[in-house]
């Protein structure tokens, strides 16, 4: 019974898994934007966040499979973990490590009088100084270019705080708002127990989630094929594109969706669920 623990999984293993993730991710996305397009919010989010899962999941196992490839052993029960099982002596991957995992970006958004806005700005004008004295042949010496790099580093330094905490926050958050758009919930607010639904997610808040998710699936999807697949980079190698190459009945990836045909599409129709407030 307990045979197939001994298994070791090979390097086209995971690499079939990978792509088949990839294409779970995909029609995922597309799913989401169909709930979209007849309003129902919540749900769109947290099957566009179930999408990025699967997308965190094929990152895994092509890292597996960087593993493999280069003559690492590769046990069934990793694959299992990343997969959703609980597996004993194997840490589990939970839907945040999925969607850490899935974090291929990092997008921030400030409005006037956020703080991070501050920072923005004064990073523009800190890189415009050293660029404009650099142009004008201004000597490294010079305690005016030497000033403005200082003011430049000190400034990347705060802004990658703030890159840094939103890395920090956004799996959770992203993993919270999945639960949200499936499940009714309870909770007190000002000593009164109030409910949560996942028709009160806003259009907004759905759109933002899908059009990242299905910006970073779109990315891949492209990286991990010709004539991209073959170049060394984060996601592809020559061997890479070689075994892929030789899988010569796999499937077609999805295409992601065209969130801005949606937003578009959008524009005059309610921006709360059917039956939300």
């Amino acid at each position: 019974m307990d045979g197939w623990r001994a298994v070791n999984v090979t390097p086209d293993d995971l690499l079939r898994g990978m792509w088949y993730a990839l294409e779970s991710c995909g029609e995922g996305l597309q799913a989401a934007a169909d709930l979209i397009e007849h309003g129902h919010y919540g749900r769109s989010a947290a099957v566009a966040m179930a999408a990025r899962d699967e997308f965190g999941k094929a990152r895994l196992l092509r890292d597996l499979w960087r593993r493999a490839d280069a003559g690492s052993t590769v046990t069934f029960d990793e694959v299992r973990a990343i997969c959703g099982e609980r597996v004993k002596g194997v840490p589990p991957v939970t839907h945040i490590k999925k969607q850490q995992a899935a974090q291929a970006s990092v997008t921030l958004r400030a409005g006037p009088g956020d703080p991070l806005k501050t920072v923005m700005d004064r990073l523009v004008r800190a890189r415009g100084e050293v660029d404009a004295l650099s142009k004008q042949g201004t000597p490294i010496e010079d305690p005016r270019l030497r000033t403005a790099y200082a003011e430049r580093d000190t400034v990347e330094a705060e802004f990658q705080k703030f890159v840094e905490a939103e890395k920090l926050s956004v799996p959770s958050d992203r993993t919270k708002l999945r639960e949200r758009g499936q499940y009714v919930d309870v909770m007190v607010e000002a000593g009164k127990v109030c409910w949560k639904r996942p028709n009160e997610i806003t259009y907004d808040e759905t759109m933002v989630a899908l059009m990242h998710a299905s910006n970073d699936y779109r990315l891949m999807s492209i990286t991990v094929q010709p004539p991209f697949n073959a170049k060394i980079g984060v996601v592809a190698s020559p061997r890479f594109a070689a075994a892929l190459a030789a899988w010569t009945d796999k499937p077609a990836l999805p295409e992601a969706p065209d969130v801005r045909y949606l937003i578009a599409a959008e524009a005059a129709a309610p921006k709360t669920s059917p039956g939300g407030s």
